[in-house]
């Protein structure tokens, strides 16, 4: 964008072109949409008188059918689109709504520190006769959408580009006389050309088109925008060409990404015991209840291994609650790596975990648990010139799908399992079903 005094000759200079020219109707008003500028065009235009039309509202103009596109326009040039074009009907007084063509520009005071717009409006009934003028000031109107911060083309009936910003022609890393006057699929990528076709054969049909778009910029950036096409009407009220606009979106996109992923890891620190970093007593209770809900649907076979630490106590007596901690990371470390992906290890406190086992009977759940305790059994726990090993007891219990509605009764039989395991002996794996009354 240029900045400072070349912006406000570029402004002076369009301005007192089109003021001169008087085959456009030209509006500056403010915000709200209140008129403070007409020119002597835009008073024939509509047959109200200069004075009439200073301080009323633009929408005062605007036939009752198109109202609300002028809600829609303000919108967008305020949300950081500060260009738009539209056709919209203008009440004539005295005769019917002409049909006119509406371009906005959202522009900003230097001196007075405000926004404004400059509005011009185009009959579309005197087409042809403002074909001459519009050519003339070609390179003025070029000027004005370079500094539209879109990206725009316009594409004719053979889709070869007519005509396109430089925002347009950085994004295709071209220079504008490179990109006019070629086919599409010469300046695009495959992969855009071919999002392209459908697009460019509905708006020809009549039908205006938004669709995502990802496009790589000549620094090899990935850009993120929301690609429009919109039909344009010949004075023959044929359609002849589509005008492609994107807009921009990379930094919003990214921004929701971040939100997204700081939600995720959010997320996921609530499900997490921070010390051990296994899921911690919430989350393996709604995993559970989940499990149970889908095994009892399907059918299927569930079971849970209660694991406690041999001796905990003794160790942390003897080491210091350090060392204890230490073996109770250690633990959960193991029980991650020696377990399915499809298992649930949980922390359910102090020196307790607990395993979610889906479509396991109590057998293979037996198979698993005994292969973590052999494992644990035979790991050395080195820290602070430290060596030492330790055991772990294990309780299994298989879900009795005529039986079990909660996860608290399976829990309540594995705990019976982990106890008898700690009763007789330790360091071993017992399955409820085994225990004899």
């Amino acid at each position: 964008m240029i900045k400072g005094g070349n912006t406000l000759l570029l402004k002076q200079h369009f301005l007192y072109n089109v003021f001169e020219n008087d085959s456009v109707g030209v509006i500056q008003m403010d915000i709200n949409g209140y008129m403070k500028t007409v020119n002597h065009k835009f008073s024939e235009m509509v047959n109200f008188a200069r004075d009439d039309l200073i301080n009323q509202n633009f929408q005062y103009l605007v036939a009752d059918e198109d109202r609300y596109l002028v809600a829609f326009l303000h919108n967008h040039l305020m949300h950081r689109i500060k260009h738009r074009n539209h056709r919209l009907m203008l009440d004539k007084r005295k005769n019917r709504p002409i049909v006119t063509h509406v371009s906005f520009a959202l522009e900003f005071d230097e001196v007075h520190q405000e926004h404004y717009y400059i509005v011009i409006v185009q009959d579309m009934s005197e087409l042809s006769s403002l074909t001459k003028e519009l050519l003339n000031q070609k390179k003025i109107l070029r000027d004005v959408i370079d500094h539209i911060d879109v990206h725009q083309a316009v594409i004719d009936r053979h889709w070869h580009y007519t005509s396109v910003n430089q925002l347009f022609a950085r994004a295709c890393s071209r220079s504008i006389e490179e990109i006019e006057g070629r086919h599409i699929r010469d300046v695009l990528p495959d992969h855009q050309y071919q999002q392209m076709i459908p697009m460019l054969q509905r708006c020809f049909q009549g039908e205006k088109c938004t669709w995502d778009q990802e496009f790589t910029l000549a620094d090899q950036s990935v850009h993120y925008g929301v690609a429009s096409l919109a039909p344009i009407l010949n004075k023959f009220n044929e359609i002849d060409q589509c005008v492609l606009t994107t807009y921009d979106m990379t930094e919003q996109v990214l921004t929701q990404r971040a939100l997204e992923k700081t939600k995720d890891d959010l997320q996921r620190l609530v499900h997490l015991d921070p010390m051990t970093q296994a899921f911690n007593r919430r989350y393996f209770m709604s995993m559970a209840e989940k499990t149970i809900a889908s095994t009892l649907r399907n059918q299927d076979s569930l079971s849970v291994a209660m694991i406690d630490i041999d001796d905990f106590k003794s160790i942390n007596d003897t080491f210091g609650h350090a060392v204890g901690d230490h073996v109770i990371i250690t633990l959960a470390q193991q029980l991650s790596a020696l377990t399915r992906t499809s298992d649930v290890v949980a922390r359910l406190g102090g020196e307790e975990f607990a395993i979610i086992l889906p479509r396991t009977q109590s057998d293979g759940a037996k198979i698993i648990a005994e292969k973590v305790r052999v494992q644990i059994e035979a790991h050395d726990v080195q820290i602070n010139d430290i060596d030492f090993q330790f055991t772990i007891s294990i309780g299994i219990a298989e879900i009795y799908l005529n039986i079990d509605t909660t996860i608290d009764t399976i829990l309540h039989r594995a705990d019976t399992a982990l106890y008898y395991a700690k009763k007789h002996g330790k360091n071993q794996v017992i399955a409820h079903a085994d225990i004899s009354d």
